[in-house]
């Protein structure tokens, strides 16, 4: 909730700027920092290119944050110990929850990077960052745009700004050795390939389980421990500190589990990209050919996505926390073949949404619904541009600060664009169920063999419910 607040007391002093460029609001909401900013711009006055890069930097950082407090340092210690022993992720997690006790251990900090990040810090990121990018033979492959978003910045996540590439790049920059000399090297995705070969025999360890709370930060580059996110994480440092522009693709939902996906890409010469991750066995694919994508899919940004602000142009509290601040990009079509425009009419609404309000495309997760995609409700209708079908969905508004499903789940089918709408919201259908995701990621199948339901009734409140 203060994360909330403070982030829309900047959006209040951004509004507050009407008519000024990106950068000049910065500064205005830098504050007291401003003048540690300015000292970068006039560092780079000379030279065009770092100032552009360092513009690029400061006009986007008021969308950045990070905690500081031990409970971040503390949370930092799972990922240690699965690197470093051989202990279940439960195991550790039990370990260090015994440690984690006081009622003021898990306060942290909110602090933000605009009003935080100084001179000198900038200033050696931006500067390492163009050195890796103009020595490297991959970097007259990367152009200008993608260096910026997918090398230059100084974060992956909510971290600590913490100085990070001139070790990475000293402790993984001779793996690269054995192809720095041949031709095929000016391709990054190549190279990217021949170092995650090499970073795949280090043994990555990678876990289900999610214990922290924040980014890992850039030691989870030593570690290589951790969920798919912290992978990636991992990967992201990796790339960028040697010139190789990389960042993390995302579902934020999987239209066929309960859980959200991250893997990293490596962009090509045709904006397309390569898929690639560290779980994963085989060399980098092409990202039309991985078939997990339901749903939508998003890329991670350092900028923030003005395009979305400007269509949803709702005051903060009024949109998802989700994509209040769109620090992403919708790269659906990169990896469907089959995409398709989802339009609903307002005959299908359950209850009338209001003039130009916000609806989410929802995917399920246990027991609610998680919006994975932003439109505006107009001219009696919805639509949803660039949707991977397969997948049950559902259309939810933002109201009280909560998501109110506004439709009955549906269906959408990959390839034909087929609808089937579960009822009309009244009454009772009958269904049969065989299991509701891919049974080969089912952890329990063996355990159904010779298993039994058993079921009861029971009344609550007048009503009969039928409990398993």
């Amino acid at each position: 909730m203060k994360k909330i607040l403070s982030i829309i007391a900047l959006s209040i002093a951004v509004m507050a700027c009407g008519g000024k460029t990106n950068l000049e609001t910065a500064l205005i909401q830098a504050g007291d920092n401003r003048a540690e900013l300015e000292k970068v711009l006039n560092h780079y006055a000379v030279d065009s290119l770092k100032y552009k890069a360092a513009c690029f930097l400061i006009e986007n950082m008021p969308y950045h944050y990070y905690y500081t407090g031990e409970e971040v340092d503390y949370e930092k210690q799972f990922f240690k110990m699965l690197h470093e022993t051989a202990l279940s992720p439960e195991v550790i997690a039990d370990s260090l929850n015994r440690g984690r006790m006081s009622e003021q251990f898990g306060r942290t900090e909110l602090k933000y990077d605009i009003r935080e990040v100084d001179s000198a810090y900038l200033v050696h990121n931006i500067d390492w960052a163009f050195r890796v990018w103009r020595e490297q033979p991959w970097g007259k492959k990367v152009s200008f745009e993608n260096f910026c978003e997918y090398v230059l910045p100084y974060r992956v996540g909510d971290e600590c700004p913490v100085e990070w590439r001139e070790r990475l790049y000293d402790k993984y920059n001779s793996l690269l050795d054995s192809i720095r000399l041949k031709p095929e090297s000016v391709f990054p995705w190549i190279v990217a390939d021949a170092l995650l070969d090499s970073l795949k025999k280090r043994s990555p360890r990678f876990v289900s389980y999610s214990y922290a709370k924040h980014s890992a930060g850039p030691e989870i580059a030593d570690w290589l421990s951790g969920n798919c996110e912290d992978l990636a994480d991992a990967f992201t440092y990796i790339c960028r500190s040697l010139g190789i522009p990389s960042g993390c693709d995302e579902m934020l939902m999987r239209g066929d589990n309960n859980v959200p996906h991250y893997w990293n890409f490596v962009p090509d010469d045709h904006c397309d990209a390569f898929f690639c991750s560290l779980l994963y066995p085989g060399p980098l694919i092409q990202s039309h050919t991985y078939d997990a994508p339901r749903g939508k899919v998003y890329r991670r940004m350092f900028s923030i996505n003005r395009d979305m602000m400007k269509m949803m142009n709702q005051p903060p509290e009024k949109i998802h926390p989700t994509f209040r601040y769109p620090l992403m990009l919708d790269v659906t079509d990169v990896y469907s073949d089959c995409e398709q425009t989802i339009c609903i009419p307002e005959s299908r609404f359950l209850i009338r949404p209001e003039r130009d309000e916000l609806i989410y495309l929802c995917l399920p997760s246990h027991m609610e619904w998680v919006p994975v995609a932003v439109s505006k409700y107009g001219n009696g209708q919805v639509s949803f541009e660039n949707v991977d079908g397969n997948a049950v969905f559902c259309l939810s508004s933002y109201r009280d600060k909560q998501l109110v499903p506004m439709t009955v789940p549906f269906w959408t089918h990959k390839e034909l664009s087929y609808f089937r709408y579960f009822g009309n919201g009244e009454g009772e259908e009958r269904v049969t169920i065989l299991h509701k995701f891919n049974l080969f990621i089912e952890p329990f199948i063996d355990r159904m063999v010779g298993g039994v339901f058993e079921a009861a009734m029971m009344r609550d409140s007048g009503q009969e419910i039928l409990c398993l």
